[in-house]
């Protein structure tokens, strides 16, 4: 998360062709107010986005300018501004120097950590259509990392669609991050002082799809890519039923700010569905967050949390280890329950919570000296913000409808090789939504929203000291947070 405001969403993969209409499918990689009258849209478009198993987390390829110039970012459902690196900027032309390792994330943003240049750059002074609005961009995230330069507007073209007059930041100097940004939350959580439509508020003013709605899935940790579905749904991506989880304000500013929704439990369950171990004493409000690598719950859970699963926990590093073996264990699994009883409940198998290097992470001495059969652990620890990052997303098909202000969430089904996509139209609800969750009351609703998010002061996700967490990839094990 940023301390101004910064999103990242990863995807490098080629765009999709617009499935239905009013859906933009796009694909992702990855790396181990008020509107005016427009035509009512019924088209969908989807993003690929590539799984980088190397440098680890979720890139999309999209193209910005006239000519078109290709960018790698990441696409982050944590943050809302759209930005990318100026060809001539600082983290461009030096080296970086920080080792490969795991940290802490919102707390843990991969970074690329290599000798090579930036991921992808983007050259103004090419595109005719490049218009610099003389404003200033500065995002800082919490491990201290952040870029700055100014807003502009251009074209963006993104899982198959144009979106014209788009206003993105441009970094001219960076003091760690090496690759761009897509940001897809509210209008309220971008940096700018003066807030303006984001990627999500053109495809639907454009008419591009008709509700500003779009559905991610990331697929098992195994999978090259997963898939972000502008404007609809993929029914063939999920079992079970859809169920909405209302997403919570801000308290701190009386505003939507972030996908903030109710966790209501964590447990342990076995293979036949029984409850093995209960770990919530209380309700907590968690962002459901595709910028963060890991999940990170309130200390006493992930606590308990690491004493059934065996985990060893290293405050200087920042995250639990535990035996690689246990990613073979099929007897239990944690479910996540959001809302009242009555709400989604997603099951996360333990090979999908086993982060071992060759899927984006390194460990470097690791959490107390890592042996080679030592793998991080998908869960982590916080005393405020608490996130449920790409090893809770992975397992789950997740909607994100910024204009009923709820997110619906079915368990993914992972590896499905086919498609069948809907539509969500102006004024409706999201499509194959079995029922809403009972609203429930979470104890942490104030300490995991707005300035918590955006101040580095507020949390205490520790990082490691040979990890400076960004926004980016890092060969071996690396932990993405913004």
């Amino acid at each position: 998360m940023r301390i101004e405001h910064v999103s990242a969403l990863a995807a490098c993969a080629p765009a999709a062709v617009a499935a239905a209409a009013g859906v933009v499918p796009v694909s992702i990689t990855h790396a181990r107010g008020s509107h005016p009258l427009r035509k009512r849209a019924t088209t969908t478009y989807t993003q690929v986005i590539t799984n980088n198993i190397s440098y680890g987390g979720y890139y999309a390829t999209v193209s910005v300018g006239t000519p078109a110039q290709s960018q790698q970012v990441v696409f982050d459902t944590g943050s809302s501004d759209t930005w990318f690196l100026a060809s001539d900027s600082s983290a461009c032309a030096a080296e970086s120097s920080s080792s490969g390792g795991f940290g802490g994330g919102r707390g843990g943003r991969r970074r690329r950590q290599s000798s090579s240049t930036c991921l992808s750059t983007f050259d103004y002074s090419s595109s005719s259509t490049f218009k610099n609005l003389s404003k200033a961009f500065d995002i800082e995230y919490v491990d201290g990392s952040g870029v700055d330069g100014y807003y502009f507007t251009d074209t963006l073209s993104v899982a198959g669609a144009s979106i014209s007059t788009l206003e993105m930041g441009l970094a001219e100097t960076s003091n760690s991050l090496t690759y761009g940004i897509m940001g897809v939350g509210f209008e309220s959580d971008e940096a700018a002082a003066t807030l303006y439509p984001n990627v999500i508020d053109k495809f639907y003013s454009e008419g591009l799809i008709g509700s500003r709605a779009f559905s991610l899935y990331l697929d098992d940790l195994q999978s090259s890519s997963g898939s972000i579905l502008f404007g609809g749904i993929d029914e063939d991506k999920f079992t079970g039923d859809l169920i909405a989880v209302p997403i919570i304000k801000d308290s701190s500013v009386n505003n939507y700010t972030s996908f903030l929704v109710t966790l209501s439990s964590v447990a342990s369950i076995t293979s036949d569905g029984t409850v093995s171990t209960n770990y919530t004493t209380s309700a907590e409000a968690v962002v459901l967050d595709s910028g963060t690598t890991l999940t990170y719950l309130p200390e006493t859970m992930a606590t308990a949390i690491f004493d059934t699963f065996n985990a060893t926990y290293s405050e200087s590093a920042g995250y639990a280890s535990v035996d690689c073996s246990l990613a073979d264990e099929s007897s239990l699994a944690l479910q996540f329950q959001f809302g009242g009883s009555d709400g989604p409940a997603i099951k996360v198998p333990l090979s999908e919570l086993v982060l071992q290097d060759g899927s984006g992470m390194s460990f470097g001495e690791g959490a107390g000296g890592a042996a080679e059969s030592t793998c991080a652990f998908g869960v982590s620890m916080s005393s405020s913000t608490f996130l449920l990052g790409d090893t809770f997303l992975r397992s789950a098909y997740a909607v994100y409808d910024l204009d009923a202000k709820q997110v619906a969430l079915a368990q993914s089904n992972f590896n499905s090789t086919s498609s069948s996509v809907v539509a969500i139209t102006s004024g409706s609800s999201i499509p194959d939504v079995s029922s809403t969750a009972t609203a429930v009351v979470a104890s942490s609703s104030s300490g995991s929203t707005g300035d918590a998010k955006h101040n580095a002061g507020s949390l205490s996700m520790t990082v490691m000291p040979w990890l400076t967490l960004a926004a980016g990839a890092v060969a071996g094990v690396v932990v993405l947070v913004v």
